[in-house]
């Protein structure tokens, strides 16, 4: 959940939009947890 929350932040931070920062942060979120799942 942490590197989602970062990159939202982060993109939220730079491009200066709320909604774009919550879409992007839903991909490196999910996609860390698809790592984590396969791994145990």
């Amino acid at each position: 959940m942490l590197i989602g929350a970062v990159f939202g932040f982060a993109t939220a931070a730079v491009t200066g939009s709320a909604a774009l920062g919550l879409l992007v942060a839903g991909v490196p979120g999910m996609l860390a947890s698809l790592i984590f799942a396969v791994l145990t």
